[in-house]
């Protein structure tokens, strides 16, 4: 094995941890030819937005698919909900890898993956790492993008999203340069020419029955749980954080396991927790040692502020005539 086999098994093998998949009954979204678990493992159902034909003649050109490989979908969520989708069958884990990110309204989605959990289940996810990915040139997802596509119960991009994803996003991002310090997303040149951009933009508004895939949510692990946290507290987002694992080189994305929690503010809680494990920047990276503005910015206002202190002690107007006289000494 070596390069991209070694990522896959890397990423299966934390995705894994813990479960008895043998006596387990698991689902897989979009799997495509890389699934974390395969059907000798154990009960398992492979669930995508589209038929086996349909996604193998999708990916019959992808020079990165194995389009003869991709496994036999089970269950195609589509317009209906998940749990319909399933015939009302329940799971005990799901597993998603590098599909939560092209979800156009990820509350909703999120919530009917909790539907279908079984109680003490783990929907486990992984996610790119915005800051080396991709993604490195577009803003942060925040919480009003979140609510937005929620409230127009999105099952399709935005105009919004498809604009952004196609303007900023570049192939030409190399997120362990970036990681070093040899490169930045600055030194990346957008894939798509901008008139092109906004004329899929503009295809993405008059074409409603056709999807453009793209990446709808753009975080990194901290930032992703800060959203998480913000659901929750609200009652939008029936999951707890069971567990995160942060970015670590040579993998540049971060794994997230919910649990099912119907308590908002347990659910919160489990949430902010978490976020004091993860980092931004990230240790060992180039923006770790660098200093920053903000960093910079704090030193002198304490500075600034100790000097305020001392200038009102005591021992600082007693010894005035001293420093005087060195002043005058030193002219």
């Amino acid at each position: 094995m070596g390069g991209w086999a070694d990522t896959i098994a890397a990423r299966a093998a934390i995705m894994r941890d813990g479960l008895d998949l043998a006596r387990l009954d698991g689902m897989e979204i979009g799997a495509l030819c890389f699934p974390m678990v395969h059907r000798s493992d154990g009960p398992i159902t492979y669930v995508d937005h589209t038929t086996t034909e349909a996604l193998r003649r999708t990916y019959a050109d992808n020079p990165t698919i194995r389009a003869d490989d991709i496994v036999t979908v089970d269950a195609v969520w589509g317009e209906q909900d998940l749990l319909d989708c399933l015939g009302g069958a329940r799971v005990d884990y799901i597993m998603a890898s590098h599909v939560a990110e092209h979800v156009p309204d990820l509350v909703t989605w999120l919530g009917e993956c909790r539907s279908v959990l079984k109680p003490g289940g783990q929907l486990r996810l992984v996610l790119p790492d915005s800051r080396f990915s991709h993604d490195a040139l577009r803003a942060e997802t925040r919480l009003t993008d979140l609510l937005a596509a929620w409230l127009l119960r999105a099952r399709r991009p935005q105009v919004r999203d498809v604009l952004d994803f196609r303007l900023l996003s570049s192939t030409a991002i190399d997120g362990p340069a970036i990681f070093a310090g040899t490169a930045t997303p600055r030194d990346a040149v957008p894939d798509v020419a901008f008139d092109l951009a906004v004329e899929t933009a503009r295809w993405a508004r008059d074409l409603p029955d056709r999807y453009f895939d793209v990446h709808c949510l753009v975080a990194q692990a901290r930032g992703f749980a800060g959203l998480m946290e913000q659901l929750a507290r609200h009652g939008l987002l029936p999951l707890a954080c069971a567990s995160m694992r942060d970015t670590a080189p040579p993998l540049f994305e971060y794994y997230v396991f919910m649990t099912p929690c119907d308590d908002p503010g347990t659910a919160a809680e489990s949430w902010r927790r978490v976020q004091d494990t993860l980092h931004d920047p990230l240790p060992g990276s180039a923006a770790a040692s660098a200093p920053s503005l903000e960093r910079a910015v704090a030193a002198r206002d304490a500075a600034l502020a100790e000097l305020a202190r001392l200038r009102q002690s005591a021992s600082w107007r007693i010894t005035a005539p001293l420093r005087r006289i060195r002043a005058r000494l030193r002219r």
